[in-house]
């Protein structure tokens, strides 16, 4: 391994790089939207400083096409363009081929991903630039690099690390890029000027993904056809995901042939012969189709195989025949499931443990007499040079001896050691030659006949090693007293089935009792059922121990439940109705666990349900259980739902029948159909339900239970709940109800909120603009209605330019101005969707929605230029603009020529913060904080415009008013939950991650009072004896954290919900509280999820004293509102330093001041420098500009040198935790630390006066500067 010197360049030839003769360096930066990071930001204004005037830097662009792909920087140069991707990773990076190593996990290679978006705008430009194809035949001219931002970047190379590739630090990326241009070919300056315009039009990036489902994205990775591709987690797993997008597929319907992809992988994956997958998904928020799969752990590919000599080198000549032999039997095995691979390179063959060969990326594949599974992906890919001849041209001529073309050029490439990006396959043919019968075999493999080639199983059975066949082993012997393998003492038996008898035995090891579950014949059925068992691990399912196949006959160890089946507990002893409950919730959430992982148990029925001496109930018996949709007329037929009976597969609603059969017979006494238990396929299921004498034997609770169990027993299964966790919650809100007095009444607020909610699914046409009556009741004023609304009506102000974001507001203030100016008399001359005109006072006003779109068949250029007039005018003309800054900067770039004046007034505003002047105001709401530091502000007005006691009067006599969460939400935003809200969405401005707009904010409240629920759902859910007001999901606490949720704010809420909080002692308090869970033995992490989002909210209280601030994510967000307050408290400063410290390198130290550690603590060694808290000052920042409500919303911590650093909500509570003492060495700290690492890295320059030298033993010497004398003070 070696240090990368980044391309560097000697001081003298930089600076003339630097320099070019006649040139400022100062080039032009292009930025549309925020940036992504800190690390892109301060990328872009060093090239910005640092390059010459002619060059360009474009920024946070989104390309062209159907599926348009992101960049972060574009460079354009004198000669060349540069496509640069920005990353913050450090400090220490080991660069390779294939894979980077960063903090000891390794990520893919990002420069894949630049040089195909370099391929797709170098393709691009040539087909919309004149010149281009010219300038292109002298050399590539647009060039894909990585910046490396890190401020304390240590770069080292891999051994198979190509030097030849753009990877450059920060500190160098000028020199290099002015080198290359400078070293380019001549002819690109009569392309330039059109590749610029272009460019320059690329419009703007989409807001980065941050998680697709349940997975937090790491790294967006090169695209495969039209899906986008990702490197993500979830719980700690590495996850590779495949987004494919759900439209624009041109009459082809993309689920059915990644379903059909989905089926290929998992069939594989359980022979260990692809990756694992999760459950293919669609992501509504991205309307993708994701195909989820998982890197399995210690395995490399060939070419990191060969370049890492793992195995090593040379390689024994019986390993590479084992492995060899091993990669054809995998091959043989992808053939017997009729799926050709069509794509294999040595990339995407691995070796794993034990040397196991499995692939990857079957997204190229195609199943026998099926439509290829790739029918959406480029032909051209990186297999391409590993094609067999017949299939060169076109993946639509792949067999499968093409697999085994591709298979024998790989691990030849691997076995010789020659692994080349265009392999030669005549010179690897005479290679082979030295490598005997496994030499020979693989060049019978390359024969460029495909019907001379051997097949993939005809290879592995030549290359198989003959083995002696070892004596036949002994037979278990089971039965009562006898003991298995010395060690399972068999004590009774437990029971029989078709295929399997179960034993209790006495574990010597373990010493405690297990089930040993023998198999009468076919081991494959032991196999499936552990690796069922073995993946489903939940609490309220049967452990599952080992496997043991060798000695016939095989078995499986389970775990041994002490209690009796439910068909027994119910003839021993009366099922009560909360022991009916206790079941009901705790298989149910085995069964919504086991669902999710897109299986099916197929056997749910009383003998499978466990009910221990404590009343636990458990599931066991997984030798049926299948994929959703893969096993049919399964089970036990006297709980076997209707369509299964008929031959159906299984189904999550079948199983959810199976479960409530088993659970009615259980509290009935029979079954809950009409016909008899012993009539299988001929059985008459229509339900049955409780006869009178029952409902009053179960009392009304115990009727409402029954009620609700019967749902799932519609014969229809589209008809039954959902899923498990739908019919847990109907179970839970069954309740004989007595409506009071009054009648069902439709509340019109409620349709208005949902209308405002951007995913109703009634649609939210009431979230634009001031378009309804509701719109207009409920507008709030804000200081452009109080201070800007009454400038403009006197004429004093000529142009005024509204800034934002959609959402923010524009459109409905310019509406109100309309409104105002008509009533004082105004004549409208001109009104349509583009904006309007109106003369006043001697006055035309002007005004344009949106500076972006055109109206009929004017362009949103014509429509500027004829709102602002011509230039000459003076004091007539008032024009008012909604348009981005983008936008409006790129008109004003445009027609600078027209409107000189006006446009440097808006850059100067824009850029430079400049103040506004009576000829050009430039308003950007993008400052507006729609909640202040008091948790008061817009946010709280909007509530109290929806939760006011007229909206709700009609509700007082509604039959359904006891059990209407909506009103019940509406009463808590009246009480408590109002300061919570409000305080949420100051978090979410503090954040600074995405600002909230008024369309966010009405639409998160109209979620939080609504849940999408209608006023007639309600009502029929209480004729159905439905508390819908006893469902935690449909109160405001849980709605405000709903991850199902369709809202931008609530989704973010959900990074800061509650329940993740750990608070035992409210855990402690929730459980003991009856008005939450009846019953303690049914709470559980939902119980207690709903409690801890109760405290916050204000809708629960604790028996304590504990508050809101006991539960907040953000535990340090009154401090943080205090300093924003006054910064200068010194206790403040103290604490941020001490925490920086111990984030910086210090974990120990507890003085005052900053303690900086110099060199690397590898060597035992550390030397703190401290440097004096009084050297340090900190600020608050963020307070906008005129005419818009703001706070500040950060901090700025400086050192009297100059240096500073950045301190946001965030980073403050890092620090204020780290100076509490905790460890944080995760994700979320990483960019914090980043910004103190660079911050530290400026200060290591200033003088200290105390120095601690820690030696390796922990002895400490302390350094002290008095004047011209230093002290030692060794301890």
């Amino acid at each position: 391994m070696s240090q990368i010197r980044a391309h560097s360049v000697d001081a003298t030839t930089a600076n003339q790089l630097l320099q070019p003769e006649g040139c400022a360096t100062v080039a032009e930066l292009l930025v549309l939207g925020d940036w992504e990071g800190p690390g892109e930001q301060r990328t872009a204004e060093h090239l910005e400083a640092s390059l010459p005037s002619s060059w360009v830097i474009i920024a946070g662009r989104k390309l062209p096409g159907k599926d348009r792909d992101d960049v972060d920087l574009l460079v354009i140069g004198d000669h060349l363009i540069f496509l640069l991707e920005e990353k913050a990773w450090g400090p220490t990076i080991v660069v390779g081929d294939n894979r980077w190593q960063v903090k000891g996990q390794y990520r893919p290679n990002p420069l894949d991903r630049a040089n195909h978006l370099a391929r797709v705008v170098a393709g691009w430009l040539r087909d919309k630039v004149p010149h281009w194809p010219e300038a292109a035949k002298q050399q590539k001219r647009v060039v894909a690099g990585v910046v490396l931002s890190h401020p304390a970047l240590q770069l080292l190379a891999a051994r198979e690390h190509n030097h030849e590739e753009l990877i450059l630090p920060l500190s160098v990326v000028v020199e290099e890029l002015l080198r290359l241009d400078k070293a380019a070919a001549p002819g690109f300056a009569p392309a330039r000027p059109g590749a610029l315009s272009v460019l320059r039009g690329l419009g703007q990036r989409d807001p980065r993904v941050r998680s697709v489902g349940v997975y937090e994205i790491e790294q967006e990775l090169a695209p495969v056809g039209r899906a986008r591709c990702f490197r993500a987690r979830q719980d700690g797993q590495e996850v590779l995901l495949r987004c494919y997008p759900v439209y624009g597929w041109e009459g082809d319907d993309p689920e059915i042939f990644i379903r059909r992809e989905e089926h290929a992988i998992r069939t594989l994956a359980t022979q260990g012969r692809a990756w694992q997958s999760h459950p293919v998904f669609r992501d509504d928020d991205h309307q993708w189709l994701v195909v989820p799969v998982v890197p399995p752990p210690d395995t490399r590919n060939l070419a990191v195989s060969m370049t890492d000599s793992d195995p090593a080198r040379p390689l024994p000549a019986d390993l590479a025949r084992r492995i060899v032999q091993d990669a054809f039997q995998a091959l043989a095995e992808v053939h017997e499931q009729q799926i050709v691979h069509r794509a294999l390179h040595p990339q995407r063959i691995w070796l794993g443990r034990q040397m196991r060969v499995c692939f990857s990326d079957f997204y190229y594949a195609r199943i026998t007499g099926e439509h290829s599974i790739a029918l959406f992906v480029d032909d051209n890919d990186l297999g391409r040079p590993y094609r067999a001849p017949e299939c060169a041209a076109s993946l639509v001529f792949a067999t499968p001896s093409s697999d085994v073309y591709s298979l024998a050029l790989s691990v030849a490439g691997w076995l010789i050691g020659d692994l080349q990006g265009e392999p030669d396959r005549v010179a690897i043919t005479q290679r082979l030659q030295e490598h005997g019968e496994l030499g020979q075999t693989l060049v019978a493999c390359l024969n460029g006949e495909a019907k001379r080639r051997p097949s993939a199983a005809a290879v592995a059975e030549q290359l198989r090693p003959t083995e002696v066949q070892p004596p036949q082993p002994a037979t278990n012997v089971f039965g009562v007293d006898q003991t298995i393998q010395d060690r399972y003492q068999i004590k009774r038996k437990l029971g029989r089935g078709s295929y399997a008898t179960t034993w209790q035995a006495w574990d010597v090891d373990r010493q405690q009792s297990m089930v040993l579950k023998e198999f009468h014949s076919a081991q494959t059925a032991a196999h499936a059922e552990y690796a069922v068992a073995d993946v489903v691990r939940h609490g309220n399912c049967a452990k599952v121990y080992d496997v043991q196949l060798k000695t016939p006959p095989g078995f499986l160890v389970l775990e041994y439940i002490d209690g009796d089946n439910l068909r027994d507990r119910a003839r021993h002893a009366p099922i009560d109705l909360p022991l009916a409950r206790r079941i009901a919730r705790r298989i149910l959430d085995a069964l919504s666990h086991i669902h999710s992982l897109n299986r099916v148990h197929a056997d749910v029925s009383p003998g499978n349900i466990i009910v221990n001496t404590d009343d636990e109930a458990f599931l066991i018996d997984f030798g049926l259980a299948a994929v959703v949709g893969q096993q049919g007329s399964v089970g036990t037929p006297a709980v076997m739902a209707p369509e299964v009976l008929d031959g159906a597969y299984v189904s999550v609603q079948s199983d959810l029948y199976s479960f409530a059969a088993s659970l009615a017979m259980a509290m009935l006494g029979r079954a809950p159909y009409k016909g008899n238990v012993t009539d299988g396929p001929m059985r008459d299921s229509t339900p049955a339900p409780p006869t009178q004498s029952e409902r009053e034997q179960w009392g009304p609770e115990g009727a409402a239970f029954l009620d609700a169990l019967f749902r799932a027993f519609d014969p229809d299964p589209a008809n039954r709940p959902a899923d498990a966790i739908e019919l847990d919650r109907l179970l839970e809100i069954a309740q004989p109800n007595t409506p009071p007095p009054g009648k069902d009444q439709i509340n019109p607020t409620v349709d208005d909120l949902r209308s405002l909610y951007r995913g109703s699914s009634s649609g939210n046409n009431g979230n634009r603009g001031m378009d309804d009556a509701f719109a207009e009741e409920t507008y709030v004023e804000t200081r452009l209605d109080q201070e800007l609304m009454p400038a403009i009506l006197n004429g004093d102000l000529q142009t005024v330019f509204l800034t934002g974001n959609p959402g923010d507001g524009k459109t409905s203030f310019l509406a109100k101005v309309r409104t105002e100016l008509r009533q004082r008399g105004g004549e409208e001359t001109r009104f349509d969707h583009a904006g309007w005109q109106i003369d006043f006072a001697g006055r035309a006003y002007f005004a344009v929605y949106d500076a972006s779109e055109s109206h009929e068949g004017s362009s949103s250029d014509e429509l500027l230029q004829a709102a602002l007039g011509s230039p000459d005018e003076t004091g007539r003309r008032v024009t008012l603009i909604a348009a981005n800054d983008g936008r409006l900067l790129q008109f004003f770039k445009d027609f600078e020529h027209r409107y000189q004046r006006i446009a440097m007034e808006v850059r100067r505003q824009i850029h430079e913060g400049a103040p506004a002047t009576p000829e050009v105001t430039v308003v950007d709401l993008k400052q507006r904080a729609l909640a202040d530091l008091d948790r008061q502000g817009l946010a709280a007005a909007i509530v109290d415009t929806f939760v006011a006691d007229r909206r709700w009067e009609v509700c007082a006599s509604c039959t359904s008013r006891e059990v209407c969460p909506i009103r019940k939400n509406a009463a808590a935003l009246q009480a408590n939950a109002r300061e919570s809200v409000v305080e949420l969405i100051l978090i979410s401005h503090l954040r600074r991650r995405r600002r909230a707009t008024f369309r966010d904010v009405r639409s998160a409240i109209a979620w939080l009072i609504t849940g999408d629920l209608t006023c007639g759902e309600v009502h029929r859910a209480r004729s159905a004896e439905l508390d819908l007001s006893r469902d935690p999901s449909r109160l405001l606490a849980n709605l405000a954290f709903d991850r199902q949720c369709g809202d931008y704010l609530v989704q973010e809420w959900t990074d800061m919900d509650p329940a993740l909080v750990a608070a035992p002692d409210i855990e402690r308090a929730a459980r003991m509280d009856r008005s939450l869970v009846p019953d303690p033995a049914i709470f559980d992490y939902r119980a207690a999820a709903a409690a801890f989002r109760g405290l916050y909210m204000g809708t629960w209280f604790s028996n304590g004293p504990a508050t809101r601030d006991r539960v907040r994510a953000y535990r340090y967000l009154p401090t943080f509102i205090d300093m924003l307050r006054d910064p200068a408290g010194r206790p403040h400063l103290e604490r941020l330093l001490l925490g920086a410290s111990r984030l910086v390198g210090a974990p120990l130290f507890a003085n005052d001041g900053l303690a900086i550690r110099e060199g690397d603590l590898s060597s035992g060694w550390a030397v703190l420098k401290a440097i004096p808290a009084n050297q340090f000052s900190l600020r608050s920042n963020g307070r906008g500009r005129g005419y818009v409500e703001s706070i500040p919303d950060r901090l700025t911590l400086q050192h009297e040198a100059g240096p500073s650093t950045p301190l946001t909500l965030d980073s403050v509570e890092l620090l204020l935790r780290a100076a509490d003492g905790e460890i944080l060495n995760d994700v979320h700290s990483d960019s914090v630390r980043q910004e103190l690492d660079g911050f530290a890295a400026q200060l290591r320059r200033q003088s200290a006066t105390v120095v601690q030298i820690i030696d390796p033993a922990g002895s400490t010497a302390v350094a002290v500067r008095r004047g011209q004398r230093i002290h030692m003070d060794v301890s």
